[in-house]
């Protein structure tokens, strides 16, 4: 249900506001034990750093329409999915049921399809932003001096016009189902996993990552996009899923992951790496390899 992001460097300074938004919001989390409360702490967080987002815009306005759109398009979003996904992690679990293994089934089940027709409700976007389109980038990106009417289904009615457009808020909540979805099919998962014996793997299960997590996320997202696993027709959260019990990696947060290796100084450091170590590899082979 979740589309890709378009890869972008977040403009100054954006870009430093979102890398101490992502450190804090880890060690809030590591700080707190349990998931509710830490979905309740990061939330304020969040909130705190989009108030800072929206009093530098407010402040400093935009060279141009190109720079307005990017932002309500692509840099807004960012920031405030974190925002909905901890406000809306935090009223999940707090409604969670504990009456047992098929309680809890059933509650996730309830919530997929729950993401399933927002999906369905906002098809026509999901779409535009799969596409990467902007034949409609004015009229959903610019700041308007009236409501609009296409705005008003999800939008608050309230919303500061100086920091809100006809569809930044919908961008973000579909960026904010995408983490959700994530996150529940993890929770799934870890319910009603199939046990070792019962696994694909049980009779050779001595394989384990041993580099940087977020390296294999960026070489399984770039796998995914250049159609080498299931033509790209295949959902991330699979991919990571069978990637982390085939190599018994922790790849939680998987989104998180790539924000964090877009805003590094060379996101794709890791990707030189290993052509360098092929490269290397290829030069100290024989006329006559073979297989070691």
């Amino acid at each position: 249900m979740s589309y890709p992001l378009l890869e972008i460097n977040l403009p100054r300074p954006f870009d430093q506001m979102y890398q101490e938004l992502i450190a804090s919001t880890e060690k809030t989390e590591q700080a707190t034990g349990r998931v509710i409360d830490a979905a309740r702490l990061t939330a304020q967080v969040c909130f705190e750093t989009l108030i800072a987002v929206k009093n530098h815009v407010i402040e400093e306005g935009f060279a141009d329409h190109l720079a307005e759109i990017r932002f309500f398009k692509h840099v807004k979003p960012l920031f405030a999915r974190w925002h909905l996904y901890y406000q809306e992690l935090y009223e999940f679990e707090k409604r969670k049921p504990v009456g047992g293994k098929e309680a809890e089934i059933h509650y996730l089940q309830k919530k997929l399809l729950a993401l399933q027709g927002h999906y369905e409700e906002h098809a026509e976007l999901y779409q535009y932003l799969r596409e990467n389109a902007t034949h409609q980038d004015e009229l959903y990106y610019l700041r308007q001096q009236s409501p609009n009417p296409i705005s008003i289904s999800t939008a608050k009615a309230d919303a500061d016009p100086r920091f809100s457009t006809p569809m930044d808020s919908q961008t973000a909540e579909i960026l904010k189902n995408a983490l959700m979805e994530e996150y529940i099919l993890r929770a799934m998962n870890k319910i009603g996993g199939a046990s070792k014996e019962n696994s694909i793997y049980a009779e050779e299960d001595d394989l384990f990552w041993t580099g940087p997590v977020n390296g294999l996320g960026l070489l399984l997202r770039t796998l995914v996009k250049a159609g080498y696993i299931n033509n790209g027709n295949v959902a991330m959260t699979k991919v990571v899923e069978r990637t982390e019990r085939f190599l018994h990696v922790n790849m939680n947060n998987f989104n998180r992951a790539i924000q964090e290796t877009r805003i590094k100084k060379d996101p794709f450091e890791f990707l030189k790496g290993l052509i360098k170590v092929s490269q290397a590899d290829f030069n100290n082979l024989d006329d006559n390899p073979r297989y070691m």
